[in-house]
């Protein structure tokens, strides 16, 4: 076999729900989770839709966040003259402190 290692369908088939879960951003302990669960056919599907919806929770607030980081940063850099570094607004803006 050459050093190669040999994995069956159900090992290649929990790699790519791994490998998803991590696109989707889930951080491990969720995939840990959602791996548990995956892995009892008898339980609910609610606890699986109760982890995703608080992880799209997260995911929402990060947008938010970031939409409003980009909002400022799109704010000062249309502000700014080009001028020199002592009049520089990006510069300024970064000093001080937004509310």
């Amino acid at each position: 076999m050459a050093g190669y290692r040999q994995y069956s369908d159900g090992d290649v088939e929990r790699l790519h729900f791994i490998v998803r879960s991590r696109a989707l951003g889930f951080h491990l302990d969720e995939i840990k989770s959602l791996l548990s669960l995956a892995s009892e056919s008898t339980l609910s599907c609610q606890d699986v839709d109760a982890l995703a919806r608080n992880h799209l929770a997260q995911i929402e607030a990060k947008q938010r966040e970031l939409a409003a980081l980009a909002k400022e940063l799109r704010r000062m850099i249309d502000t700014c003259h080009k001028d020199t570094r002592g009049t520089c607004t990006i510069l300024r803006g970064l000093t001080t402190h937004a509310a």
